[in-house]
């Protein structure tokens, strides 16, 4: 018969870590990879302008602001010029940036969501929910990249 008393020593019990070293060893890390860099500052540009659109162009963006159809920097008060409507472009653009952000955001936190529930009701379940799920991921990697067209 066992021995029922025993007791794991809990000083050595694994630990998570949710949150990044404070040493800044992550962030060096980071900071180390171009492609990371690149995506963080067209990141940070993006949500400046998302953030500044209301401040630098206060008016409804699809209202007519302009003559139609102004070449780039032929009106320094518009300086990406209007569309066939007279809509001023670079404000179009900044408004827009708030609804890809939002939408950006959804999305992503959306495939995390399903993405932890997934994980976590394939570890819970067991083999045949862990087989459904990863026959599903396979399929969705094998239907391939949407936006290239197959000849």
């Amino acid at each position: 018969m066992r021995n029922r008393s025993f007791r794991a020593d809990r000083s050595v019990s694994p630990t998570v870590q949710l949150l990044p070293s404070s040493d800044g060893r992550s962030l060096r890390w980071l900071l180390a990879s171009p492609s990371a860099v690149v995506g963080l500052v067209l990141l940070l540009v993006v949500l400046v302008a998302a953030l500044s659109a209301g401040w630098l162009f206060p008016g409804d963006p699809l209202e007519m602001a302009a003559e139609p159809l102004l070449w780039p920097w032929h009106d320094a008060a518009f300086p990406l010029g209007s569309d066939m409507l007279g809509r001023e472009i670079l404000a179009g653009l900044f408004h827009g940036a708030r609804a890809s952000l939002l939408i950006a955001g959804v999305s992503t936190a959306l495939a995390v969501v399903l993405g932890v529930a997934g994980g976590v009701a394939a570890g819970y379940y067991g083999d045949r929910a862990d087989r459904v799920f990863g026959t599903l991921s396979l399929a969705f990697l094998g239907l391939g990249d949407p936006n290239v067209a197959s000849w």
